[in-house]
């Protein structure tokens, strides 16, 4: 296979076809129509303003005012180098991992014909009014207020299927909590955005063909995700061949290479690293996390959504990628932690963010996202230790004792209950009909669900809840168990698992749960499970990541059997042993495939 390389002035080499000419009357159009009513409901009135002090972005187009807005005006020359540097590797490293993935398709004549019909960069009606006016001041742009029908989308035959499964199924895999029933950020920008970027368009379509073939295992969904996939990647690799336009592309390359990442994360192939790489260098570019206001000429709603996309992404390789995530240096993590203040008015406006901080891309509050980033700093610290013991700082007795403390805070947190059970006597408690309090936001339907137990008991989850409080759990782990050095068996460590499995205990209902928000809950389960010495404890973290297949996540078996190596060398190790506290040298598990719990 040819090589394929990416540098800041040019591509060379791509290993497709050159674009076939298509004469404009030869070419589907596509376009959108904006259908239905202004969102309205509960939150109309809650949307929080950015602060005057940030600088917005003045328009919401695909591209920028290149006489206000490029970043070479203001942003210093030598930082500016550096990360377009890293940027054309990361890029670079992106292609050759998906084309090492796909191979080169047999069918090329399927291939031009897919080509030809993503060749339009514009697929919206002439008629129809703009999807990124320019945004006065902070107003929210049009996109993030109006539902985009799929109908709009002119797609033939079993394009339009891909299009559904993307819009019934991955949509909320990306953002399985939803301020509302019929409203999801995520859907509405990343549909937006494609409709005016083939590639983006591509990148969507071969997700449903991937959620199509994890479902059906289908010979011909895997094709056409692979005929997909490559149009995808030569339409982007002709934006990448230009500085200039990678400059004027930043959001809908950065949605789509954070939909590369996502799905890549969830499957078998886990190559996910370089995509969120080029997502980081991609930002670090144009849209730096920084203090400095000459580095943050390119906010805007979209570029705000990507970066909590990222870092929701970010976080949790952080905590259980074997090898981390892909903020590397001090000075990284710490700008990334210390972001929120420019970006967290973004996200409350869009409704990414609700008023008390909860995070709906996190699935946890805003406060807590910060509190992962400095233990996920913590963490990196020890892997750093353990591959050059001498050379490496220690880790401080106070900086331990400072993230229990935060993290005790975050505990405090609730929406309904810390337990996660909506209590009988709740106001929000569907078998009673209280008022909720004056100045109690909203909560989508969606947050509150009943689960009905085999002996004909039922409760009603609150889903916010579960997830937050899953995340502090998970930190309590990680602290005591991992950075603390204290045994599995240890008293402390299996009250953290047994609070677990209590807030958990709803996984033990009669019916599957097929409820997207299972997912966010993995990486606590995943860590009960790195910490469980009773079969009891690993049946149950069996069952959820077999089940976890149901929802067609790939990565779960993997996952699976990363801790059944685990706990086959746990009992290997401690055979015989009839001590509590028994001394546990530590499970080097870098050799695992490089796979986190997405």
């Amino acid at each position: 296979m040819s090589a394929t390389n990416v540098s800041p002035v040019g591509h060379y080499g791509t290993p497709y076809h050159a674009p076939v000419y298509v004469p404009p009357s030869h070419v589907q159009e596509f376009y959108v129509n904006r259908m239905g009513p202004v969102l309205l409901g509960p939150h109309e009135n809650t949307r929080v303003s950015p602060p005057a002090t940030a600088t917005p972005y003045t328009s919401e187009s695909s591209g920028l005012n290149e006489k206000s807005h490029s970043p070479q005006s203001s942003v210093p020359v030598q930082f500016l180098g550096a990360s377009a540097n890293n940027l054309a590797h990361s890029l670079n490293d992106l292609l050759e991992s998906k084309i090492d993935e796909i191979g080169v398709p047999n069918d090329e004549s399927e291939l031009e014909s897919m080509f030809r019909m993503f060749e339009r960069t514009e697929y919206q009606h002439p008629e129809s009014s703009t999807s990124f006016d320019s945004a006065k001041s902070w107003e929210i742009p049009d996109f993030l207020t109006k539902r985009i029908s799929i109908d709009s989308l002119q797609f033939p035959g079993e394009h339009r299927k891909y299009l559904e499964l993307f819009d019934h199924d991955y949509a909320r895999v990306i953002m399985p909590l939803q301020p509302s029933p019929q409203y999801n950020p995520a859907r509405e920008i990343l549909l937006t955005y494609a409709s005016k970027n083939n590639y983006l368009m591509a990148a969507i379509l071969s997700c449903g063909a991937l959620q199509s073939l994890r479902k059906t295992q289908d010979a011909q969904d895997e094709k056409i995700y692979c005929s997909y996939l490559s149009t995808c990647l030569q339409l982007l690799s002709t934006v990448l061949a230009d500085q200039n336009k990678i400059s004027a592309n930043v959001e809908p390359m950065l949605l789509t290479i954070l939909l590369l990442t996502s799905y890549t994360a969830m499957s078998l192939v886990q190559k996910w690293r370089p995509h969120l790489c080029a997502a980081k260098d991609l930002l670090s570019t144009y849209a730096p996390f920084s203090e400095d206001p000459r580095l943050r000429q390119r906010d805007s709603y979209v570029v705000a959504f990507c970066r909590n996309w990222y870092l929701s992404i970010e976080n949790i390789a952080g905590l259980t990628a074997p090898l981390g995530g892909v903020l590397k240096n001090d000075r990284e993590l710490e700008l990334a932690m210390y972001d929120l203040p420019y970006t967290q008015a973004y996200w409350e406006s869009m409704m990414c963010s609700r008023r008390d901080g909860f995070n709906y891309l996190y699935g946890y509050t805003n406060t807590l996202g910060v509190s992962l980033q400095k233990l996920i700093k913590s963490i990196k610290i020890m892997r750093s230790k353990r591959s050059s013991p001498s050379q490496s700082p220690s880790l401080s007795a106070f900086s331990i004792f400072e993230l229990t403390a935060d993290f005790h805070r975050e505990a405090q947190f609730e929406i309904i209950s810390k337990t996660g059970i909506v209590p009988r006597t709740h106001f929000m408690h569907p078998d009673n009909h209280l008022a909720p309090p004056l100045g109690f936001e909203p909560l989508s339907p969606e947050a509150i669900e009943k689960v009905e137990y085999s002996d004909g008991t039922y409760d009603y989850i609150s889903w916010y809840d579960v997830c937050h409080q899953s995340f502090v759990i998970t930190a309590f782990l990680i602290i005591t168990s991992d950075l603390g050095r204290i045994p599995k068996k240890h008293p402390i460590i299996q009250e953290l698992v047994q609070r677990a499995m209590h807030l958990f205990r709803f996984l033990d209902c009669e019916k599957v749960m097929r409820n997207y928000c299972v997912l966010i809950v993995q990486v606590a389960v995943f860590y009960v499970g790195l910490n469980s010495v009773y079969d009891r404890d690993r049946e149950f973290v069996t069952r959820y990541f077999t089940q976890m297949n149901i929802l067609h996540t790939a990565s779960a078996s993997v996952t699976l059997k990363r801790l059944q190596r685990n706990w086959e060398h746990y009992d290997k190790l401690h055979d015989g042993d009839t001590e509590t506290l028994a001394f546990e040298p530590e499970l080097e598990d870098d050799d695992f495939e490089d796979v986190m719990n997405y």
